[in-house]
C-alpha cells in the first residue's frame, strides 16, 4: 500500500486593508517629503532663520510672530523631528508673554510637538523606546497637572489658573519635551541634539558680550536677545537668573567636554569645534558664579574617568571629595567676596542667598511632613513657604524637594525614581556622546538639586532634547553613524571602549 500525498494546508488569507492602514498611508504619502533630508534641513533652516528675522524687525506680538508660530506648527504635526529641531535651535532665547499674562507662542508649540508625538505612538505603540523612565516621566506629568485640583480647592481659581499656565511653561512642557525627544532619537536621529548644543554656544557668545560690553546692543537687532534684568557682577543674558543661565548651558558644555576628551583620535575636526565652543562658554559659566558648575564639572571627571577605567573614576571621586571639602570654606569666602555680600554672623562663610536657600530647603521639608500623602498642590509653595519659615524666596531653590512638598510621597519618590532610571538608562550608551550626555543629564540634576530649572521651558527643551537622545539610545550596545537605524545590542557582546564610538 502505498502512501498518497497529502495536500498542503491552504495559506492563511491576509486581513483586507481597514481605515486604520488609509491614514496610515495617507500620513506616510503627505509627510515623505521630510523623509529626505535635504528638504528637511532647508525649511528648517528657513523657519529658524525666519524667527530671527521677525524678532529682529517686528513687535514681538505682531502678526508675523503669530504667522510664523502657525507655520512651525504645520511642521511639527508632519514632523516632530523638524518641530523639535526648530524648538532647540531658538530654545535659549526667551520670549515675551504675549498670549496670556505667562505664556508666549513658542511654550504652545511644546504641546503641539507633544500631540504630534502622542498620535503616531498610539498609531504605532512599539515606535517609542519604551523604558522605565519614559513610564515615571509620563506619571509626574500626569501627577503635577493633577495636583492643580488641590489648589484650587485651597487657594481659588485665580491662583490655580497662574498655576496651570506655569505648569504649561514649566515642568508638564519640559517633561513633554522629554517625552518627545525621547521618541525623535529612536532610529538614530541626532539633528536636534547637535542643533541644541550650537544653538546654546551662540546663546553665551552673545551673553558674554553683552556681559563685556554693557549697552553694545542697546538699539541693534540683537537687542531682543538679553535681559535688561541686572544681578550685579553675575551674568544672566539671555535668562533673567545666573542660576538659571548656567543650568542652560552646562548640559551642552558636558557634551563638548567629552568629545574633546574622549572622541577617536582621528576626530580632529569635531575637537577643534568643541574647543571654539568652549571658548564663550567657560568664561560665561565662571562669570554666573555659581556653586552649580563647579559641582557639575566634577561630577563630569568622576564619570569621564570612571568610563575609561573604573580604578580612575575611584580616584577621581576620592581625591575630589578630599580636596572639595578643604577648599570648599575658602571657595565660599571668595564667591562672598566676589559678589559683593558678607557673612550673617562671625565665623560664618555663607552670605545671605545660601542661608535663604537653607530656610527654604527647611520649609519644603515642613510642608511634606504636615501633609505627607497628597502634598498641598503644584505651585503652593509660592503661597504657604513663608508660614513654614520661607519669607523672601518664593519657591523651593530644590525641584526634588517641591515634588514632595507639592505632590507627597508619590510624586517626590517619582521625581527621585525618574532621576535614578535615566542615569541607569543613558549609562548603558557607549561612547564619548553616552559620556557626555550622561554628564549632561546629572549636571541638571545637580541644578535641579540647588534652583528651580523646570521654572525655565528654554533650560528644558536643551537638557531634555539632550536627555532624550540618550534615553532613545540607551539599550543599544552600537552606536551607528547619524541617519542609520541603530542595531540591536548582541547578546554576550562587549561594551564598546569610548574610543570605538562613531562621531
Amino acid at each position: 500500500m502505498t502512501d498518497t500525498p497529502t495536500s498542503a494546508a491552504p495559506a492563511a488569507e491576509e486581513p483586507a486593508p481597514g481605515a486604520l492602514d488609509l491614514y496610515l498611508a495617507f500620513g506616510d504619502a503627505i509627510t515623505g517629503p521630510f523623509r529626505s533630508p535635504r528638504f528637511a534641513i532647508t525649511l528648517e533652516a528657513a523657519l529658524i532663520g525666519a524667527w530671527f528675522l521677525v524678532r529682529a524687525t517686528t513687535p514681538a506680538d505682531g502678526p508675523l510672530v503669530v504667522a510664523w508660530a502657525i507655520a512651525v506648527a504645520v511642521v511639527t504635526a508632519l514632523s516632530p523631528v523638524s518641530g523639535l529641531v526648530i524648538l532647540a535651535a531658538t530654545a535659549p532665547f526667551d520670549e515675551p508673554f504675549t498670549i496670556t499674562r505667562l505664556l508666549g507662542p513658542r511654550m504652545l508649540l511644546v504641546f503641539v510637538l507633544a500631540g504630534s508625538v502622542a498620535v503616531r505612538v498610539l498609531l504605532r505603540p512599539r515606535s517609542m523606546p519604551w523604558s522605565a523612565s519614559i513610564v515615571l516621566a509620563a506619571g509626574l506629568v500626569v501627577g503635577t497637572l493633577g495636583s492643580l485640583a488641590l489648589g484650587y480647592r485651597q487657594f481659588g481659581p485665580e491662583f490655580t489658573g497662574d498655576s496651570f499656565e506655569f505648569w504649561v511653561a514649566g515642568v508638564g512642557g519640559g517633561l513633554l519635551v522629554l517625552l518627545a525627544a525621547t521618541w525623535v532619537a529612536r532610529d538614530g536621529e541626532l539633528r536636534p541634539l547637535v542643533v541644541a548644543i550650537g544653538a546654546t554656544v551662540a546663546a553665551a557668545t552673545i551673553t558674554l558680550f553683552d556681559y563685556l560690553e554693557p549697552g553694545a546692543l542697546a538699539g541693534g537687532p540683537l537687542l531682543w536677545m538679553v535681559h535688561a534684568k541686572d544681578f550685579g557682577p553675575r551674568i544672566s543674558g539671555v535668562i533673567p537668573s545666573p542660576n538659571g543661565f548656567a543650568a542652560l548651558v552646562l548640559p551642552p558644555t558636558m557634551v563638548i567636554a567629552s568629545a574633546i576628551i574622549l572622541a577617536p583620535r582621528w576626530s580632529t575636526r569635531l575637537r577643534v569645534a568643541a574647543v571654539l565652543a568652549l571658548v564663550p562658554i567657560v568664561p560665561a559659566l565662571y562669570l554666573t558664579y555659581s556653586r552649580t558648575v563647579f559641582v557639575a564639572l566634577f561630577g563630569f571627571a568622576v564619570i569621564a574617568a570612571w568610563r575609561i577605567r573604573r580604578w580612575l573614576g575611584v580616584t577621581v571621586l576620592t581625591a575630589g571629595l578630599v580636596v572639595g571639602a578643604l577648599a570648599a570654606p575658602t571657595y565660599l569666602r571668595m564667591r562672598g567676596s566676589e559678589l559683593g555680600g558678607s557673612a550673617l554672623q562671625r565665623g560664618s562663610v555663607l552670605i545671605a542667598s545660601d542661608v535663604q536657600r537653607l530656610d527654604a530647603w527647611q520649609a519644603s521639608i515642613g510642608m511634606f511632613l504636615d501633609r505627607p500623602i497628597t502634598g498641598w498642590g503644584y505651585r503652593s509653595y509660592r503661597v504657604i513657604g513663608d508660614r513654614y519659615g520661607d519669607v523672601v524666596l518664593n519657591s523651593p531653590h530644590n525641584e526634588w524637594l517641591r515634588f514632595f512638598a507639592e505632590q507627597g510621597i508619590v510624586g517626590g519618590l517619582v521625581g527621585l525614581a525618574l532621576v535614578v532610571s535615566a542615569l541607569w538608562r543613558v549609562w548603558r550608551m557607549p561612547g564619548w556622546l553616552g559620556t557626555g550626555i550622561v554628564a549632561a543629564f546629572l549636571s541638571w540634576v545637580i541644578a535641579a538639586s540647588f534652583n528651580n530649572p523646570l521654572l525655565f521651558i528654554q533650560v528644558s527643551i536643551i537638557a531634555f532634547t539632550i536627555t532624550g537622545t540618550g534615553l532613545a539610545w540607551g539599550a543599544r550596545w552600537r552606536m551607528p553613524p547619524p541617519g542609520v537605524v541603530p542595531t540591536e545590542p548582541t547578546p554576550g557582546r562587549a561594551d564598546p571602549s569610548p574610543d570605538s564610538a562613531v562621531t
